[in-house]
């Protein structure tokens, strides 16, 4: 499949689920930029590799633009697999890096779990009530808790590589 091929069933894949909505759709980093400003969306899905600008600069603008009241939430999208290249994406502020090919689902999963997190604020780091009951502590949600830990992790300087086996 052609990349606009790909991207054109993407986009009717997307707007095929009745909880979302998209907003725009760009040919290159640029256009996607101005996307961003313009419609102020919840979730940007981007590839690392664009014409003009690629996305690490994309998401890099978005930062520093303090003319963007609403900073969208990042799910980058790319065969780059490179560990450095991840690394950067997370610290400007990715909140998925997902490495083709992917499952259709599953991503669609994560938009919507992305958009529910920046709608209740979780992008802070969650605290630890040391007199939380367990089920209270068993509610929240483990996929969250692990992304910002992840997060903290990144921004504090603190990492240690882990590895998990199903």
């Amino acid at each position: 499949m052609t990349t606009r091929r790909f991207y054109s069933f993407w986009i009717k894949y997307v707007s095929s689920d009745e909880e979302l909505n998209v907003v725009g759709k760009a040919g290159n980093g640029e256009d996607l930029y101005d996307i961003i400003k313009k419609q102020e969306p919840d979730v940007v899905l981007l590839d690392l590799v664009m014409p003009k600008v690629d996305g690490l600069t994309v998401m890099e603008r978005v930062n520093k633009d303090q003319e963007i009241r609403k900073h969208p939430a990042f799910i980058v999208i790319t065969a780059v697999g490179q560990e450095k290249i991840t690394e950067d994406a997370f610290d400007l502020g990715a909140d998925y890096y997902i490495l083709k090919p992917f499952d259709n689902e599953m991503v669609i999963n994560r938009i919507k779990h992305t958009r529910v997190k920046k709608d209740r604020n979780f992008a802070k780091v969650q605290k630890v009530n040391a007199y939380e009951s367990k089920k209270e502590y068993m509610e929240r949600n483990l996929e969250t808790d692990v992304t910002n830990i992840i997060h903290e992790i990144r921004r504090t300087g603190t990492y240690q590589r882990l590895s998990v086996s199903a």
